[in-house]
């Protein structure tokens, strides 16, 4: 009976649930001290009838009468159910000031900044939305990349060893400590995430940008979300300076957190030979490089070198900016440059990042399999073939945990494949439709142009799960799915 849900956990799970919708309450009220500051009257209802929705519910919650200790099977529940259900009272503002012409508009804005996605079906309008909606837009995206976990840690705090279970240590985003005490790296986690803020914060502002503007796209960069103050993303700035001081803040976003650590504090040689920063800066030399070199022999003079590397780390950093217009991805840059963008976008950002995609850990354990299962075809039987690589520390592989790897890659694959068809039946043309939903699932941004407040309804509901199981990476739904069926088995 251990491996199934009963009354008991579910009124647990409701409880534990409104600790995070009391939260979502009190960050509500927080762009309200933006619309005092920018006096924008129109917003406060809304964002107060949505604080106020939200705390009643998340108390509601809490009175929930559960008597159970709190186990993996309810963390995993946790996991899996915040992202939806936190992004209900966030997308009330968006819908209650009129932002958002549909209530599910306003969902597809909430869930895509919670998950540090960045995809918008009314984001080219941000130039004219009020301060304060902007800034609950980011603020989203910077909460979310720290992660709904640690920004409830109360939640997950009875369970000790929570971060040892691997479908919610990737969830979380954190799987590794820095320090032996889980408290104590929470600490440096959201220390190290403050201070990058407030540098990339006065960095981009003496770029150029307003003081808001810097700070709504600090938010968004280390937490490699995507959303922008300006519906042209960082194009509308048309500035060398911004771009290239978004380069190393989207790059510090997608880097796993323990080697970001490692190299601040001197540790280059870690870091250096780690397999997650090998398959990154490989991989971003080899398409930017060959881009580079493809539009100097096509003598394409409107490809800027600086837009090149700049797109190339947006997508394989999943932070979803962009300095050109998406037609120009498509009509100039095709093919060569637009499959290097979507390759980008499906290796993704390092694991323990604010980052998606199948990750760089993943992809540089699979190159690696291909080498090891060659040498074992050509090399004498008697011959051990020694599987192993450095992350973090010098570690060997086994074929379970391989084939762990396998089974999520061909997950991720499979429903990537099966949101690309319902695009396709709605006569979207195969490119974007691949693109937009590459973007979705490996929580990136990039759009092809068909993200809009004209698609249909389906459609807008398959991006937000896509988004949403990018971000919580498949597995842990598969496991809750598996104790709701086997409650129901064992009755």
């Amino acid at each position: 009976m251990k491996w199934a849900y009963h009354r008991e956990d579910y009124l647990l799970i409701i409880r534990e649930l409104g600790v995070l919708l009391i939260i979502v309450a009190f960050l509500l009220l927080l762009p309200l001290v933006v619309a005092q500051i920018y006096n924008e009257p129109s917003t406060v209802s809304p964002f107060l009838i949505s604080s106020i929705l939200s705390g009643t519910l998340g108390v509601l919650f809490r009175l929930s009468p559960a008597r159970t200790e709190f186990e993996r099977k309810h963390a995993i529940a946790l996991v899996v159910i915040s992202w939806p259900i936190i992004s209900i009272p966030s997308a009330l503002p968006f819908y209650l000031n009129g932002t958002a012409p549909t209530f599910l508009d306003g969902y597809f804005e909430a869930i895509s900044g919670w998950t540090t996605t960045g995809l918008t079906t009314i984001g080219a309008n941000a130039d004219l939305f009020a301060h304060s909606i902007n800034f609950w837009r980011h603020l989203m995206q910077y909460l979310g990349g720290l992660g709904i976990i640690v920004m409830g840690i109360i939640v997950l705090a009875p369970l000790r060893d929570w971060e040892t279970t691997s479908e919610l240590a990737v969830a979380a985003g954190r799987k590794y400590r820095i320090v032996p005490s889980l408290s104590n790296t929470i600490k440096i986690i959201m220390g190290m995430y403050g201070i990058f803020l407030a540098a990339g914060t006065v960095l981009l502002y003496f770029s150029g940008l307003s003081f808001f503007d810097a700070l709504c796209h600090a938010m968004a960069g280390f937490s490699t979300g995507g959303f922008s103050t300006r519906g042209a993303s960082l194009g509308a700035f048309n500035s060398s300076w911004v771009t290239l001081i978004s380069l190393p803040i989207m790059i510090i976003g997608a880097t796993n957190f323990v080697l970001v650590y490692y190299l601040f504090s001197g540790n280059l040689k870690d870091y250096i030979k780690d397999i997650e920063s090998r398959v990154f800066w490989y991989f971003w030399i080899i398409f930017i490089g060959g881009l580079i070199i493809w539009f100097a022999f096509r003598n394409a003079g409107h490809s800027d070198s600086l837009d090149v590397i700049f797109m190339i780390t947006s997508a394989l950093t999943t932070t979803g900016w962009s300095t050109i217009p998406a037609s120009a991805v498509f009509l100039q840059w095709a093919p060569l440059a637009l499959i290097a963008i979507i390759l980008s976008m499906l290796i993704g950002a390092n694991a323990s990042s604010t980052g998606g995609g199948l990750k760089a850990f993943r992809v540089g354990l699979m190159i690696k399999n291909i080498y090891w299962l060659t040498r074992k075809n050509v090399m004498p039987d008697s011959l051990k073939i020694n599987k192993s690589y450095c992350h973090i520390e010098d570690k060997n592989i086994d074929d379970e945990e391989l084939q762990h790897i396998m089974t999520f890659m061909i997950l991720y694959f499979v429903i990537l494949f099966l949101s690309f068809i319902i695009f396709m039946i709605f006569n979207f043309p195969i490119l974007t439709s691949f693109y937009e939903v590459t973007s979705a699932i490996g929580t990136v941004g990039l759009s092809s142009g068909i993200t809009s407040t004209g698609i249909n309804p389906l459609l807008k509901i398959v991006l937000c799960v896509d988004m949403w199981l990018g971000r919580i990476e498949i597995l842990p739904t598969l496991y809750f799915m598996m104790y709701i069926y086997k409650s129901y088995v064992q009755k």
